[in-house]
């Protein structure tokens, strides 16, 4: 029998936003899908994980994780299907909290179950703490609907940033682009962010890029006036 491997995964601290994660991976009979496992915050943000899955034969992938201080509140990514190289986006986590997952691979059908690994998220950079402070003396009077919701806001100026916040004014989602602006946004009913974009150069509501992502960052759509015919 060939002997265990153990990896040991390291990821650097390059910013706040970056989590300092060390992993040990065992690689026995339960778990002889994965090779390898690594945590990432894509885009520089503290509420989306990215887990980057190898495995040794081609697989289907999912992850489901939850607090630490709440094991039963358990989120589950979408799989990821029949393949090696696994990417999957954690999302719904809170900044400065420690977190469990393990990692599902489903082979003919058939559920595997890695052993629970932990991380810890980051604390929010601080050009969003106490972004949106929420003065409400009466909170027992706010509908039960508008609690269990989020209001989505947006930045014009660059750089662009589209939130959902809730109704304490606690940032529970966001996504940031460079030398621009959202101009426009819209939640779909496919659950994804439709955005016209635009820089200073362009007032309110105009831009000159259209940007459709979903909530776990990918993009879906991206046209920018003068590339490729889109005029």
């Amino acid at each position: 029998n060939r002997k265990n491997k153990n990896i040991i995964r390291m990821l650097p601290v390059c910013s706040a936003a970056f989590l300092f994660i060390a992993m040990e991976i065992c690689c026995n009979n339960q778990e002889a899908a994965i090779s390898e496992i690594a945590l990432s915050s894509p885009g520089n943000n503290v509420l989306k994980v990215k887990a980057a899955v190898s495995c040794t034969r081609p697989v289907d992938v999912l992850v489901k994780y939850w607090r630490a201080d709440s094991p039963r509140v358990v989120y589950s990514t979408p799989a990821s299907i029949h393949k090696k190289q696994h990417s999957v986006i954690l999302t719904n986590l809170l900044p400065s909290s420690k977190y469990q997952y393990k990692v599902i691979t489903i082979n003919n059908k058939s559920e595997t179950e890695s052993r629970v690994y932990d991380f810890k998220t980051s604390d929010l950079p601080f050009w969003l703490k106490d972004a949106f402070p929420v003065l409400n003396p009466r909170p027992e009077n706010l509908p039960d609907g508008f609690r269990k919701g989020y209001i989505m806001l947006y930045k014009r100026e660059e750089p662009g940033t589209i939130y959902f916040v809730n109704y304490k004014g606690e940032i529970v989602w966001y996504h940031r682009v460079e030398n621009t602006g959202f101009k426009v946004a819209h939640f779909t009913n496919k659950q994804t962010l439709l955005s016209i974009l635009g820089n200073s150069n362009y007032e309110t509501s105009y831009g000159d890029q259209l940007l459709e992502i979903s909530l776990t960052g990918d993009t879906i759509l991206n046209l920018k006036k003068g590339i490729n015919d889109f005029k």
